[in-house]
């Protein structure tokens, strides 16, 4: 199940999957429950994948293009990312910091850079302005979502409600008509609607703010 908005580009990507999958079936033998089978879904699903119903993240294209015997790239053009073996660089990113959790005023923190594998222009910041979400966030430390993803059980993940609300704790259980999220502010599991949910998307990274510490004068005698 996508959380995004399926862009253009997301339906282009969608094409290229289905004509290398059109022409490559025969020859590899390969059909839409086996593909299936080998990445761990039903066959819906990956009927869904190859027909622009579920935007196609990057991972996703990495298994796909393992199985048809190409290169990611043949799928996604903007993989600049991957080296010509397929492997997923490292790199620094900056990205700005446009919201806090509450939605009531303006982060404290304008930008941060982190070292991470994915498509940097899908990341997101978000500044905890309380500490609603401690310890997982305090006051002052940036969440930083990517939205290329697809969530799983057990991710930490920060959802968008249609009302404007976010809200930040870990999925529990998904389907196709609400999810159930465990929160990080009040500890209880509580189950939502779909209707009611803008995005949700998982956390990725937590980046600490930089805190004034009082420095100890002297050291600590040794034990004996």
């Amino acid at each position: 199940m996508s959380t995004r908005t399926i862009t253009e580009e997301d339906k282009q990507n969608a094409l290229r999957l289905k004509n290398l999958y059109n022409a490559k079936k025969k020859d590899l033998g390969l059909t839409q429950t086996s593909i299936g089978n080998e990445l761990g879904m039903k066959q819906g699903a990956v009927a869904q994948y190859i027909n622009g119903h579920i935007a196609l993240n990057y991972e996703a294209v990495i298994r796909f293009a393992k199985i048809l015997q190409v290169k990611p790239w043949e799928i996604d053009p903007t993989l600049s990312v991957l080296n010509p073996v397929g492997e997923i660089k490292t790199q620094e990113v900056a990205l700005d910091v446009k919201q806090t959790l509450s939605g009531s005023g303006k982060p404290q923190t304008k930008s941060i850079t982190i070292r991470y594998d994915g498509m940097p222009d899908q990341l997101y910041g978000f500044e905890a302005d309380s500490d609603t979400y401690s310890p997982f966030l305090k006051q002052g430390d940036i969440a930083v979502i990517d939205r290329s993803l697809q969530p799983e059980n057990g991710d930490d993940v920060l959802i968008e409600f249609e009302n404007g609300h976010l809200a930040v704790g870990e999925l529990v259980k998904q389907s196709a008509k609400e999810i159930t999220v465990k929160s990080y502010a009040s500890g209880d599991e509580r189950t939502k609607p779909m209707e009611e949910i803008a995005n949700y998307d998982v956390i990725v990274e937590t980046k600490r703010s930089q805190r004034n510490r009082a420095r100890r004068m002297n050291r600590r005698p040794e034990m004996a």
